[in-house]
């Protein structure tokens, strides 16, 4: 999906970042966190704002009772396996769970957020597509300023920093298989800058047709599997990467120190803990 297409999933985004490392406080406020991400773009009023606030309510009770229970078990199965050697394939197998919830939330999202995109009138819909042009252009820009040097740097420093945040402190050694796998990491701002523009258009398009009956299934398209001139190449990227990380997850795991699998156990335990108990309560009126 096309970094420019996160708004109109703001909610899905929020409730999976939120089972993945925001706190309870976080999770138990996802409306005002949520209607603030989407106000950035555009500014629900009137139908369009009464189907996401009921879209939206709808989508977030599912995902407490349906999903942060399971989000919970895998939680706990990991922390179970970290107390010994992981191979690459368990690696692979949890990322691909992962995946899988991230595909489900998508799906269960997409209704209500056709609803809402089709409640818009055109003034909205012409100021969510300059604002989102506007970010792509942004980060178009970001992106060819910052030397391939740069970008290596960048997602070491990021990496090690959330390493350090799971494992505690990191070892010189694991500092080096965090650079191997910077330096191994493709990325290629003018392709991402050339499939942005394409994707921005294909959603323009499917937008202006947003009063067809099958807007929903287009929508649906648009954001999980675009037929665009360079859909392979960001595939063929996104998989390189993800096997690039799986690969760094699989070097770092013997490397692991008994205290730093104590860490790890103990941050997964308390992150299941806490989405236990956010299945089993019931969020404020």
């Amino acid at each position: 999906m096309n970094r420019s297409a996160r708004w109109a999933l703001a909610a899905s985004a929020v409730a999976l970042l939120a089972s993945c490392s925001a706190t309870k406080f976080a999770y138990n406020r996802l409306d005002w966190l949520v209607s603030w991400e989407i106000g950035k773009y555009v500014e629900l009023e009137g139908p369009s704002k009464v189907l996401f606030d009921s879209g939206l309510a709808s989508l977030w009770q599912w995902h407490r009772s349906t999903q942060l229970a399971a989000y919970a078990r895998d939680l706990r199965e990991i922390a179970a396996a970290a107390s010994g050697p992981v191979t690459p394939e368990q690696i692979r197998g949890y990322v691909q769970r992962a995946s899988d919830h991230g595909q489900r939330l998508f799906e269960e999202a997409i209704p209500p957020t056709a609803k809402v995109l089709q409640a818009l009138g055109d003034e909205q819909v012409k100021g969510l597509l300059q604002k989102m042009a506007g970010e792509r252009r942004e980060e178009a820009e970001e992106d060819a300023e910052r030397s391939p040097e740069a970008s290596r740097k960048r997602s070491t420093r990021n990496v090690s920093r959330s390493m350090r945040r799971w494992l505690g402190g990191l070892s010189d050694a694991q500092h080096a298989l965090v650079r191997d796998w910077a330096a191994a990491r493709r990325d290629d701002p003018a392709l991402w800058k050339r499939y942005g523009e394409q994707w921005g258009q294909s959603f323009e398009q499917t937008l202006a047709a947003r009063a067809r009956p099958d807007f929903e299934a287009r929508l649906r398209e648009v954001f999980g599997d675009p037929q665009l001139p360079d859909s392979a190449a960001i595939e063929e990227l996104g998989s390189h990467n993800r096997e690039n990380y799986i690969g760094l997850l699989a070097k770092l795991a013997p490397t692991l120190t008994g205290e730093q699998r104590r860490h790890l156990r103990k941050k997964l335990i308390g992150l299941a803990g806490d989405l236990e108990e956010l299945a089993a309560s019931r969020p404020a009126a």
